[in-house]
Formats: structure tokens, C-alpha cells, sequence
């Protein structure tokens, strides 16, 4: 018997199948011609997407909509120059053939996952592994197909198994599945619950203890697995699965049972996060937003103690729009989530309730008003409040929705930190221990092989993220929008480094910077209607200034492009509690009947805003250079202590 972890519930005997795949050699070998080699990855990364657009049908089809929206973030991660982009610049760069070039690039990302405190997060490196791992079997042309199997009752026994070999397990033969390495939060155990497919990871080294043909006892209970069982455990464990299974059928009799309500009052939680500009990165991290949930226990708990109804529409304002949500208090989903990455009730950030994309059976696609839809969903459903959990583009739907008639109360969330008239965000403080703990690792690469560590981080037009964490992770230049830089200075404070005996920097890069009398590195969101504000993506800029580092210092520079790293996971201690002060207050004031205002803290109290005065034509606080036409955004300025501080530590800040 050996012990692991129990990710998918159930019982399974059957004959082991041990997953081997095919060892690819990856060398250090220099190339000549790099624009054949950039051409091998594009058709690599083409066979890729090919493959797992037809593993995303399939799942689509056999699992669920859910399971198949991870091959939707491998798809996007797929067409991400923040992963991909830097594979083409190692090539070219370096001059490093395209599979070693993968593999740099991934090792990067897969250390700073692994690295993370939350096991959530920890997991996410399985799915960058996962698409590396079939970049790099299509470079070596040995396609993307999955381990073939043909008899029933199969137990599969891997080191580990990726979202899409789970995927494209056969049910009909497949009884369970045992791995050396994994935990519940991986993509593989989760498709292996809602397959209804039993599962023990965890468990060391089950690919040597076993061998093909073996007769093993997958127990999904209790975590254990059972090699060559004797005909009593055999028939002990029969007995056991049909138990099992005789249970869930009672269970199911339950589907379609209703809640029924005896209190006529009801609060709704609509959760909707980020920005427009952000649809891009909402699609592919699933809305992971870090303290998303604890606001939402905060509202439910708080609702709880005063009696009254707590509902949450599903995927925020698509939600609204469809009249579709589920009731929050009393819930098992609700129930334990204050630790719990993203939302338990989706999000959608493209669903712009006042100019929302309509499909139609043609094929073509309208943007229409569906405001006044909305309104008649949350009166019919009779819905006192309609909580949004958001930024400014979120809030501003918001105070429109409040004028027509909807009592709406606001919570600042977006990780940039740039909702105006609130001191800080929800998710915020997450984001930047995220970039910390990067710069940390960082830290060590740069100082071992003499190089300047370049990471680039979120927050478009606001710098807090990349102020804050370079000052926390003691970086040497930091650069933000709000300051137009000029590389040189950023240069000369590294030579000056160089000359003093420190042969190697760290730099903070923010998408959104860009240098002196030069437009912000950007690329085109296709299919984005500019209509809802949303026309570019940024993501870039540290490769730029990488590059032009390493032209005027002589040292070695690599970027490492943090992306949506900084979305997810559990969030901080800080942001916990911030999350519950503001879920907390945005219910005292539903019970208060202040409605069409924003939650905030000022000074470090909490306090309540107009939604008008938050996204209003008037600016709290203008940019102070390069501002933009935005609703109103919260910019860092020349005296925030923050500016103060990174240039007392000497931090340069490239003016």
C-alpha cells in the first residue's frame, strides 16, 4: 500500500499502464540562421495550437464547458509575445536553436511559480510546463498525440499527467490514474473529479513500485493505492465502489431540487472586475483576482447576521444581462473561500452591459444597449442591492446602471491600484508580494552570471506595482509611465554599479512605461471593439529596455515578463482583511440606504464616495505626464512618498 493524495473521489481496480514518453534531447547548439530557426518555432507553434484547439473541442463536447476554458488560457498563452515573444528574442538574441530557447524561456516562468507560497499558484506550472512540452515535441516532429490505450479497466500510472493527457483520457477504458507528482489544485485532478474518474497523486515514486499489467487499487477516499491486492482487499474494495456508487445515484436525485425563500428581502453580489483594456488577460487566467472571494464572504457573512438574502449573478455583468445567479448564504460554495484565489462566481470584464457583444445566428455581431434588460432582471428578481466589485470601467456601468434606476453600491478591485478617490485596491497588495518574490529569485540569476535582470510588470498607465515592488525587492532602476525615461540615465546608474565592483543590476520595468518623446509599447487586441475603450494591450517594454541595456553596459540582460502571475492565487494577509473592511462597509451601507457610491479608504479610514465623483469627467488626480483620456485614474505623482523613498534608497528612476 502506498499513501498520496486523494484529488478525485471514488474507487478503481484495474491493470496498470505506465505513460513513457519518448526522451527528447535538448542541446546548447548555436545556430546560424535565425530566421530559419524563428520560422521552425512558428510552425511548431502553429502544430500547437492546431493540436489544442481540437483537445478544447473535445473536452468542450465530453467534459465541459469549465474544464475546456483551460486549453482556451493554452491557446492564449500560445499567442502571448510575454511567453512566446521571448522564445523569438532568445532565438534572436542568443542565436540558441528554438528548443533550448523554449526551455530557457520556461524554466523562468515555471521557477517563479514553483517557487510561490500558494499551492494554487504552485500548480500553474504545470500548465506552462504542459504547452512547453508540446512546443517542444512538434520542434522535434514528434507531433502532439496522446498514449494510446485499448483495454478496459486500465489504470493509468504516470510521473505526472498534464491538463490535456487528462483531457483526452478514454473514459470507456480508463477506470483511474496514479502520479508521482501533483495535488488537488492541478488541472489534471480537477477534470479527474469532474470526470468522475478516481485519483491518487502524490504518491513518490508509484512508476517504479508498479510495472504493466500489474492488478492495482486506485482508493480516491482515503489516498492510497493498493498493488497486487489479495482476493479478500479485492472483494473488500468491490464492495466499496458499488456502495459508492449507489450513493451518488441517491445524490442525484437532489439535481433538481429548489430552494425555496421565506424571506421576501434579497441582496445580490454582482462581481465584475478589472478594466476593458484588460479582456485580453480576464480570458485567460478565469478572473483570478486575488481577494475577489473574500469581499464576497465578507457581504455574504455579513448579510447572514442580519437575516437577509445573499445572491451573486454568475460571470458578473454577463450575468445581469442573462438573469442568471445563484444564491450565496447558506451555501456550500460559498463556504470556505476566504483563501481561495479568483471568484466563485466568474467574472467578465468584455461584458459591457451599455454596448454588449450580441452573436447572432448569421454570424455576425452587433454591440448593443442591453441596460434597460438589466434593469427589468433585477427588479423582476427583486434584488435590493447590486453589489460591483471592480475598476473604473466596472464602476462606471455602475454609476450608469444607479441612474437608471438600480441601487448600486461600489468596491475598488483591480491590482493596478488606480481607482481614484481610495487610498489602495483590493488585490493590489497580492500583486505586489507576487513581483517581490519574483525579484528575489531574480536576485540570485543576476548576481551568479553577472547580468541585468530586467522583469516587467502590470499597471498600464499607473506605476505602483513596479515602484512598490522595486523598492520592496531592492531593485536599482525602476521604471513607470508616469516618468518618461531616458535609457541613458537608467545605464548609468548600472555602469556606475559595474565600476563599483557590482557586475550586475535588477531592473523594474511597467508595461505601461515608455521612454522620453516615445509612445508606450502596445500590441493589437484583435477582435477588440474600440467602441468600449478597449484598442491595445501592453507588454513589451522590459524586452525593449533589456535590449538596449545590454547595448550600453556591455553586461548580459534577460527579461522576464511577470504577466498574469500577478492576477491570481491566495491573496495576502493584507488584502484579506482589506477585502472583508470593504465587503463589510459596502453592506452597512446597502442597510443604510446610501446607495450609487464607491466603498473607499482615505487616510485609512473607511468611507464612501459618489460613483459620479469616482468616474465623472473631473479628475481626482491628473497624470502627470502622458495622461490619458480615461475615466478617472489614480496616477502616481512626483510627491508620493514612494518617489521619495526609491530615490533616498537610489533606486534611479531613469529622469
Amino acid at each position: 500500500m502506498k499513501k498520496g493524495i486523494a484529488a478525485s473521489k471514488g474507487y478503481a481496480i484495474g491493470k496498470v499502464f505506465i505513460q513513457e514518453h519518448e526522451e527528447i534531447v535538448i542541446t546548447d547548439a548555436k545556430i546560424e540562421d535565425v530566421a530559419a530557426e524563428k520560422e521552425n518555432l512558428r510552425v511548431a507553434l502553429e502544430a500547437s495550437k492546431q493540436q489544442l484547439t481540437a483537445i478544447k473541442e473535445k473536452t468542450l463536447a465530453e467534459i465541459g464547458e469549465h474544464e475546456a476554458a483551460v486549453f482556451e488560457a493554452h491557446l492564449t498563452l500560445l499567442d502571448d509575445p510575454e511567453f512566446t515573444g521571448q522564445m523569438e528574442m532568445t532565438i534572436e538574441n542568443d542565436s540558441l536553436n528554438a528548443m533550448k530557447a523554449v526551455q530557457n524561456v520556461t524554466d523562468t516562468f515555471v521557477m517563479i511559480f514553483e517557487s510561490m507560497d500558494d499551492a494554487y499558484m504552485r500548480e500553474r506550472a504545470a500548465d506552462i510546463k504542459d504547452v512547453s512540452k508540446r512546443i517542444i515535441s512538434n520542434l522535434a516532429g514528434k507531433g502532439g498525440s496522446a498514449f494510446a490505450i485499448t483495454e478496459e479497466n486500465t489504470v493509468v500510472v504516470a510521473h505526472d499527467l498534464t491538463p490535456s493527457d487528462t483531457a483526452q483520457l478514454d473514459r470507456s477504458k480508463v477506470c483511474g490514474f496514479l502520479t508521482n507528482i501533483g495535488g488537488r489544485t492541478s488541472h489534471s485532478a480537477i477534470m479527474a473529479r469532474t470526470l468522475e474518474i478516481p485519483a491518487v497523486v502524490g504518491l513518490g515514486d508509484i512508476t517504479t513500485s508498479v510495472k504493466n499489467g500489474d492488478l492495482v487499487i486506485v482508493d480516491g477516499i482515503e489516498g492510497v493505492a493498493i498493488i497486487n491486492p489479495s482476493e479478500e482487499v479485492v472483494a473488500e474494495y468491490k464492495a466499496k465502489k458499488e456502495a459508492f456508487a449507489a450513493e451518488q445515484e441517491e445524490l442525484k436525485k437532489l439535481i433538481e431540487v429548489k430552494t425555496v425563500t421565506k424571506s421576501g428581502k434579497r441582496v445580490e453580489v454582482c462581481g465584475n472586475i478589472g478594466k476593458p483594456e484588460d479582456i485580453d488577460q480576464v480570458l485567460a487566467n478565469g478572473g483570478d483576482v486575488s481577494g475577489f472571494n473574500a469581499v464576497i464572504r465578507a457581504i455574504k457573512k455579513t448579510c447572514e447576521t442580519n437575516g437577509i438574502e445573499c445572491y451573486g449573478y454568475i460571470d458578473g455583468y454577463r450575468g445581469l444581462v442573462n438573469n442568471n445567479y445563484i444564491r450565496l448564504d447558506g451555501s456550500e460554495t460559498a463556504s470556505g473561500i476566504l483563501t481561495k484565489g479568483g471568484s466563485i462566481i466568474g467574472s467578465s470584464t468584455n461584458a459591457i452591459v451599455f454596448h454588449y457583444k450580441v452573436e447572432h445566428e448569421d454570424g455576425t455581431v452587433t454591440y448593443e444597449d442591453l441596460s434597460d434588460q438589466c434593469v427589468r432582471n433585477v427588479k423582476e428578481a427583486g434584488f435590493d442591492c447590486v453589489f460591483t466589485l471592480g475598476g473604473d470601467s466596472t464602476q462606471k456601468s455602475a454609476r450608469d446602471l444607479f441612474l437608471k434606476g438600480i441601487n448600486t453600491i461600489g468596491v475598488p478591485k483591480t491590482i493596478d491600484n488606480d481607482v481614484a478617490c481610495t487610498d489602495v485596491t483590493f488585490g493590489y497588495n497580492t500583486a505586489v508580494h507576487v513581483a517581490t518574490e519574483a525579484l528575489d529569485r531574480l536576485h540570485t540569476t543576476a548576481e551568479t552570471h553577472d547580468r541585468i535582470m530586467v522583469l516587467e510588470v502590470m499597471g498600464r498607465f499607473a506605476g505602483w506595482i513596479a515602484l512598490e515592488s522595486a523598492i520592496s525587492g531592492g531593485a536599482d532602476v525602476a521604471l513607470i509611465p508616469e516618468i518618461p525615461y531616458d535609457i541613458n540615465k537608467a545605464a548609468e546608474a548600472i555602469n556606475k554599479r559595474k565600476a563599483n565592483g557590482k557586475k550586475f543590476s535588477v531592473v523594474v520595468v511597467s508595461e505601461g512605461a515608455h521612454p522620453i518623446n516615445a509612445e508606450q509599447t502596445t500590441h493589437e487586441a484583435e477582435g477588440i471593439d474600440n467602441k468600449a475603450g478597449i484598442s491595445v494591450k501592453f507588454g513589451g517594454e522590459g524586452n525593449r529596455v533589456a535590449k538596449q541595456l545590454k547595448e550600453l553596459t556591455g553586461l548580459d540582460s534577460r527579461c522576464t515578463i511577470l504577466g498574469y502571475m500577478q492576477r491570481g492565487g491566495t491573496p495576502t494577509a493584507y488584502d484579506r482583511v482589506l477585502s472583508t473592511k470593504y465587503g463589510a462597509k459596502a453592506m452597512e451601507l446597502a442597510m443604510e440606504g446610501k446607495f450609487g457610491v464607491l466603498t473607499v479608504i482615505k487616510n485609512g479610514k473607511l468611507d464612501c464616495v459618489p460613483l459620479e465623483v469616482v468616474v465623472g469627467e473631473n479628475k481626482e488626480i491628473g497624470a502627470v505626464q502622458g495622461g490619458t483620456a480615461e475615466s478617472n485614474v489614480r496616477y502616481v505623482t512626483m510627491e508620493d512618498d514612494l518617489v521619495k523613498t526609491a530615490r533616498d534608497v537610489g533606486i534611479c528612476l531613469g529622469d
